[in-house]
């Protein structure tokens, strides 16, 4: 069916994306930038040291470098974090006190027949 042309036709693009991205002359199609994705030859001729069509930084670097740059809101969306863990404790805790009164109220010893 149709769907499994697709899948075939997908499966043949990433081995060949594969096999030419891993010559000797050129970097993986992964490290190129998104505009030149397109060309199928962008990973297999372009050399590592060519830095206008493919991506010079890690992803370790490029993941510090953003923490860095906006590292106020990384602790805003942070600190929201801890306090929507704080409420979930308070609410689990007085669920739990509630339950144990009930129980207690329940179950007294005090009660005469």
């Amino acid at each position: 069916g149709i769907n499994a042309e697709y899948g075939k036709q997908w499966y043949q693009r990433r081995v060949r994306e594969a096999v030419v991205s891993t010559q000797s002359t050129g970097v993986p199609t992964s490290c190129c930038l998104e505009s030149e994705r397109s060309d199928d030859t962008c990973g297999s001729y372009i050399a590592w040291n060519d830095n206008t069509k493919i991506n010079s930084q890690g992803c370790k670097t490029s993941i510090i470098n953003f923490v860095e740059n906006n590292l106020l809101y990384v602790g805003i969306c942070a600190g929201v974090i801890v306090i929507f863990q704080m409420c979930g404790l308070l609410v689990c805790n007085h669920y739990i006190i509630k339950l144990e009164d009930d129980r207690f109220e329940y179950y007294s010893p005090l009660e005469e027949s």
